[in-house]
């Protein structure tokens, strides 16, 4: 049976999304914009940009808008801790 290899992570390990959120509220909206940028904080980048807002025409749902482009942040910038 092959040996399984173990490298530590260089990178910290982020709390996990809460379990029966609905993220399509508006407390549920804050909970993942607020997920997101401690994300790519963690990673080295900085400037990230989230809002909840409103949807227009549907009763009640919240979305979540971003700076991200195609899942990434624009442009990467050091994190001073």
């Amino acid at each position: 049976m092959p040996r399984q290899l173990s490298f530590p992570s260089l990178i910290p390990e982020l709390p996990t999304l809460p379990k029966g959120v609905d993220f399509l509220t508006s407390f549920g909206a804050g909970v993942l914009c607020s997920h997101i940028e401690s994300y790519w904080r963690a990673r080295g980048f900085a400037g990230i940009v989230c809002e909840r807002y409103e949807v227009k025409n549907a009763d009640g749902m919240w979305g979540v808008r971003s700076n991200l482009v195609n899942g990434k942040p624009p442009v990467r910038k050091a994190v001073h801790a």
